[in-house]
């Protein structure tokens, strides 16, 4: 599995993404998209959602976790 951490620029939280097949790339389109539709505020540590589907053509499990904030 990998594994893939960001900070939120808004509130300084560790946001951590993985998946079975993610890639460094994927993990930082999936943030950005997050991080734009404003889904990753308000979330507390241990918090997580499940992202599915990336584009079209690229689907993964991936679990949002705030690890830190």
């Amino acid at each position: 599995m990998s594994s893939f951490t960001f900070t939120n620029p808004i509130n300084g939280q560790q946001i951590e993404l993985s998946g079975d097949t993610l890639t460094e790339a994927q993990a930082r389109e999936i943030f950005n998209q997050q991080l734009e539709a404003g889904s990753l505020v308000g979330l507390k540590p241990g918090d997580y959602k499940v992202q599915v589907k990336l584009h079209d053509s690229v689907t993964a499990n991936i679990v949002v976790n705030v690890v830190a904030g």
